[in-house]
């Protein structure tokens, strides 16, 4: 009688040694390099904005990257996520971003391949653009995170029901505020 696929797949296993190794390659992340992204990565970035869903053109994507405060982040010289960002003028009264003297870095969340998920790459990503907002003597840090919440104390909402984005801010210091845009994560620099 002939096995059925699946019997033949399950009989043909790895060597225990094979496996701990795939394994221990996905756990190893001290390969991890954070670098500012360049002109030339913008195809590289736009792939992986597509395969995370966000909805942006290369040319958009470009622009953003001249700004010079875009990283990838790249586990054996492959880019598996890029954490965008620019300067831009945020009135924290007002709680919006408007004309003005560059005051902040806005960042928009990070573009993470799934199988690095969980693995402390969007802190990095998320810490390298602060520093460079320090650098650049930027005010805040800020970042749109969601549409409005009604009612509510937002940093117990994003405790809650919060996405990984949210709560790493959360776990970073940020502040959150409704503004007229929807609902900042905002850190001060100075």
């Amino acid at each position: 009688m002939e096995v059925p696929f699946k019997e033949k797949n399950a009989e043909q296993k790895e060597p225990e040694a094979v496996r701990l190794k795939k394994l221990d390659l996905l756990d190893d992340f001290e390969n991890v390099e954070i670098k500012k992204l360049e002109a030339g990565d913008r195809k590289e970035v736009h792939r992986i904005m597509m395969k995370t869903l966000w909805e942006a053109s290369e040319q958009q994507v470009a622009d953003v990257i001249k700004a010079g405060f875009s990283y990838g982040a790249y586990v054996e010289r492959m880019l598996v996520g890029a954490g965008l960002a620019w300067q831009t003028h945020f009135d924290e009264e007002r709680g919006a971003m408007d004309s003005g003297e560059p005051n902040a870095l806005y960042m928009e969340d990070v573009a993470l391949l799934l199988a690095y998920e969980g693995k402390g790459i969007r802190k990095m990503l998320i810490d390298e653009r602060e520093k460079a907002a320090g650098a650049a003597g930027f005010h805040y840090a800020i970042a749109l995170i969601s549409p409005d919440w009604k009612g509510g104390a937002l940093e117990e909402m994003i405790r809650e029901r919060g996405n990984k984005t949210e709560k790493e801010y959360l776990g970073m210091g940020y502040s959150f505020a409704r503004g007229k845009d929807g609902i900042f994560a905002i850190k001060k620099l100075v």
